[in-house]
């Protein structure tokens, strides 16, 4: 059986549930390991009750999908009371973050929430009112795990985050953002851009609009260096834009890609999903994209790089071709991520720091991170 032939049982499967009703137990062994390994086994447990097809499923799938249900769903729990927990401290001193990616997908009850597995939890805050906001949480158990100096001066001066910090007692990881890229690629947008038409859950808590939503799941995905989980972003994209794909959601999201310069990002989103989940993006937002972005949906990344390397990260469906694509969005993602002589010299620091923690134990390099008296480095970056 080929790589493409089991990937295409898989976007398959995705797309249109009720396909797996067909498949005997060795095709479901296959798509159970390539679902696990992409995070999509408590999606598809919805996507085929919904569709109806979830109960015809041969009992060895069954079982699988539906452990995964029970166990997204405590997570989901989990991340509704973290949310509030975070919000409330936050609140105390006058902060009112904004809940992004899996986190802003669940308070708002979007379709690409359900079934989904989490890392960590991602929020917002204004970039002058970040250090006060990373005490604020301090004075509630989460800490910042040991770092060395070269990364917390990497945080403060180029990311657009301050590094994560974990629950004393909960064990959650929580990424506190001020941007959604790097201010040092020279291409972090006016926040206030992604803020307007902020959603307020039942809950009270804050998230971006659908179009802002998508479009920083567009950017956290092409402009990352790592795609090991690609496949389940895309599979996010999907399912936003299955739900929210109308006429208004489409302008927004056009709109706001133009205006923040994440453009072609958005048209590699746009080939990606046809070329791999034969999304049927209309033909509507192509016009307003222009010649120029159909030349670039036609080009070597999105036909050759993207589409390979947006394949789970298994030995079934990665084969070489998949590997040297993967590699070579490794490579471009570092190379956006800030210029050529601040990565080289960024990379050489890395690998020497890697060198002396082989030799020395890593215990040598690191310790606690302290939070900055004032905001110099990062108001300067």
């Amino acid at each position: 059986m080929t790589l493409q032939y089991r990937f295409g049982q898989l976007t398959r499967l995705i797309r249109d549930p009720r396909t797996g009703v067909s498949l005997d137990e060795r095709a479901w062994v296959d798509l159970i390991h390539l679902l696990r390994a992409s995070d999509l086994l408590g999606c598809l447990y919805h996507l085929a009750d919904i569709a109806g097809a979830f109960e015809h499923y041969p009992s060895y799938a069954r079982r699988h999908l539906q452990s995964m249900r029970v166990y997204s769903d405590r997570q989901a729990r989990q991340v509704r009371l973290e949310c509030s927990e975070i919000d409330a401290q936050l609140s105390s001193v006058g902060i009112k973050p904004v809940f992004l990616k899996g986190a802003g997908y669940t308070l708002r009850g979007s379709r690409n929430s359900r079934g989904r597995i989490y890392t960590d939890i991602d929020a917002l805050v204004p970039r002058e009112e970040i250090y006060k906001a990373q005490a604020a949480l301090k004075h509630d158990a989460w800490y910042s795990p040991p770092i060395t100096d070269y990364d917390e001066r990497y945080y403060r001066k180029w990311a657009h985050e301050i590094p994560p910090m974990k629950h004393l007692f909960r064990r959650t990881v929580l990424d506190l953002h001020h941007n959604i890229v790097p201010p040092i690629s020279g291409r972090a947008p006016n926040i206030n851009s992604l803020l307007e038409g902020l959603v307020t859950t039942t809950e009270g808590l804050l998230v971006l609009s659908p179009p802002a939503a998508t479009l920083h799941s567009i950017v956290h995905l092409f402009t990352n260096e790592d795609f090991t989980k690609g496949f389940r972003d895309l599979v996010d994209l999907y399912l936003l834009m299955e739900e929210y794909g109308d006429k208004s959601y489409w302008q927004g999201l056009l709109s706001l890609a133009k205006r923040t310069g994440f453009s072609n990002e958005l048209v590699y989103a746009l080939a990606s999903l046809k070329q791999v989940l034969e999304y049927p993006v209309p033909d509507s937002v192509w016009a307003e994209l222009g010649d120029s972005a159909r030349k670039l949906a036609q080009g070597f990344w999105a036909k050759q790089v993207f589409s390979r390397a947006l394949s789970p990260h298994h030995p079934m469906v990665c084969g070489a071709s998949e590997q040297l694509a993967i590699q070579l969005i490794y490579l471009r993602g570092h190379w956006m991520k800030m210029p050529v002589p601040v990565l080289i010299g960024h990379l050489s620091v890395k690998a020497g720091m890697g060198l002396w923690a082989k030799l020395f134990g890593k215990q040598h390099a690191e310790r606690p991170l302290a939070v900055p008296n004032d905001t110099t480095d990062i108001d300067r970056a």
